[in-house]
């Protein structure tokens, strides 16, 4: 698929997805990439459950979908992945016992100004971007099983995770609260996406059931630059450039569970078969993450 998605077409193209439910978290109003991830699988022909952290954004993306693919089957709900209660009701309430063919796991926030912690206690960026995916996965695993062999999870990971330098010889246990003396939003934000694909990794590992593929959109001018370098949206990559990483993920058809990693070579540009950073695919630094995952939010996925 990787030749028929490119930047000189209005639109790529998609198999059909009839019939495919799908779920796009942090696909709000702001046509960001979530947003263009989920008009992309709509007009494919798959349901797709809009998610926004209120429900007024998700329903006034909806609608502006709906104007967009007039027959297309979008529907609402409110999820915030800061919020472990959040999540659970999110999977209780609005998936059910419906079979799941796909989950993009999209949103994220970056850069937050000063430390935050989550209703649960966790650093903001780490709660959102991480633990709350951690946690939404593993949760919809006996729904993506019930729509069969024809599952996947993609995982939206950022240019940032090369960044991130790993553990320190000293870090006896892993937090997910840091140190607010020492708080460097943009080093957690890397971190937070680093950990967007040792989840990938580990759950191919754990799953071998359900297809993980994952990848980074590169530089696009979206709401995630709100707290930091806005100055420079002018020159980035428009959102639907951006999302074509993610389309591509969602339904190559070559893909490879754990392995396969599609975006940009660099900040911008059609999405192409990258290496991941190898940090992220260290299975012993995965081992040491989930523990302390599974240990802070009670969710746990058998190895």
């Amino acid at each position: 698929m990787g030749s028929c998605l490119s930047r000189a077409q209005s639109q790529p193209t998609l198999p059909s997805l009839k019939g495919k439910l799908s779920i796009v978290t942090g696909a709000n109003g702001q046509r960001g990439i979530g947003y263009i991830t989920a008009l992309e699988l709509g007009r494919a022909g798959s349901a797709v459950i809009v998610c926004a952290r209120d429900s007024t954004k998700g329903e006034e993306a909806v609608n502006e979908l709906k104007k967009v693919v007039p027959d297309g089957l979008f529907e609402s709900a409110v999820l915030d992945l800061s919020d472990l209660t959040s999540v659970r009701n999110f999977v209780t309430q609005y998936v059910g016992d419906r079979p799941v063919n796909l989950l993009v796991n999209n949103a994220g926030v970056m850069n937050i100004p000063t430390r935050e912690l989550s209703k649960d206690g966790f650093e903001m960026q780490l709660a959102t971007n991480f633990i709350g995916h951690y946690a939404l996965s593993a949760l919809l695993l006996p729904s993506l099983r019930k729509a069969g062999a024809d599952c996947r999870v993609v995982n939206v990971s950022s240019i940032r995770a090369n960044d991130w330098r790993g553990l320190s010889s000293t870090d006896a246990t892993i937090e997910f609260v840091r140190d607010p003396v020492a708080y460097d939003s943009e080093y957690i934000y890397s971190e937070s996406k680093a950990l967007n694909l040792i989840l990938n990794n580990e759950m191919a590992r754990r799953c071998r059931d359900v297809k993980f593929v994952a990848c980074h959109p590169g530089v696009c001018a979206t709401n995630l630059f709100r707290h930091k370098y806005g100055w420079v949206k002018p020159f980035m990559q428009t959102p639907e450039m951006g999302a074509l990483a993610s389309i591509r993920a969602a339904t190559e058809a070559d893909a490879v569970s754990g392995t396969s990693y599609y975006g940009p070579n660099g900040w911008y540009g059609d999405p192409v078969s990258l290496p991941m950073p190898p940090l992220t695919t260290d299975p012993t630094i995965a081992k040491r993450y989930f523990d302390a995952v599974e240990k802070a939010t009670g969710i746990i996925v058998p190895q």
